[in-house]
């Protein structure tokens, strides 16, 4: 894990990939709620409105055919001590949840969020705002690379396991695998945040 006190020099070390796959696995062990109902999403837009920062991120099921693609599946917001999982193929986005999507006193905090602000105004005609690239901060401090994995590795010592990238996400029942996956990238998202305004390079 870098610390506030290494130089220019250890935080501009490429790190190789065979370097990321000896590191331990993270995943997030907190709270997660599912939500798949627009009545149960309006609650918990109210809730994660008591918050400002958040890690974000989407899912969406992989296309293997050139020039096609799908609507997003499912966001994933990480507050402080909880992380809500919306399966959005499965409802239309009310008021409330609109609302702290479109409000930029929300600080939501991804990596690629320019990709997913995208799909989202795609696929359900909703400008998201507030988002934040956490690659701008990292570039900031130095590190060359900007990959949520990459970033992981270096800044806090572990790795991401990505097996669950390309699974379905239109799924009836997501598998508590894909649930944790998606649940831990965003925490991620918001962890590197508050990790790497902690980094200080002389």
């Amino acid at each position: 894990m870098l610390k506030s006190s290494q130089n220019d020099e250890t935080a501009l070390k490429v790190i190789s990939k065979e370097e990321i796959n000896k590191l331990p696995v993270l995943t997030y062990q907190g709270e997660i709620v599912v939500v798949s109902s627009a009545e149960d999403a309006e609650t918990c837009a109210m809730e994660m409105m008591q918050e400002e920062f958040f890690g974000f991120d989407t899912e969406t099921k992989p296309v293997f055919v050139s020039g096609k693609s799908n609507n997003i599946a499912l966001i994933q917001i990480a507050g402080e001590k909880k992380v809500w999982i919306f399966l959005i193929q499965h409802f239309t986005i009310g008021e409330q949840f609109r609302k702290f999507l479109e409000d930029e006193r929300f600080i939501k905090i991804g990596v690629a969020i320019g990709d997913d602000v995208k799909k989202l105004r795609r696929s359900s005609g909703i400008t998201a705002r507030g988002m934040y690239e956490i690659s701008h901060l990292s570039k900031e401090k130095g590190l060359l690379e900007c990959g949520l994995r990459t970033l992981t590795a270096k800044v806090l010592g572990h790795k991401l396991s990505k097996r669950q990238q390309t699974s379905n996400w239109e799924a009836n029942h997501l598998s508590e695998a894909q649930i944790i996956y998606a649940a831990t990238d965003a925490w991620i998202c918001r962890k590197l945040f508050f990790e790497l305004q902690k980094i200080k390079i002389n």
